[in-house]
């Protein structure tokens, strides 16, 4: 489906970014891209769905965090 996220599979040598973060700053991406899926009814499908894979992998971090407490 077009309208829909599909995450890139990265091969040896294709240029990508990795970030580092801790839990606060994940928690804080989380909680702002929630508030805006929430608020905003406009937005573009792919962009939709790109912010609601990110908001799942975030959601996936929080959780991987409390279990290891």
């Amino acid at each position: 489906m077009e309208d829909e996220w599909q995450p890139q599979q990265f091969q040896e040598g294709d240029w990508h970014c990795e970030a580092v973060m801790g839990i606060e700053e994940v928690r804080i991406l989380h909680h702002t891209i929630t508030e805006y899926l929430d608020k905003f009814e406009d937005i573009p499908p792919i962009n939709k769905s790109y912010l609601e894979h990110i908001q799942s992998k975030m959601f996936a971090m929080i959780a991987e965090y409390n279990l290891e407490l």
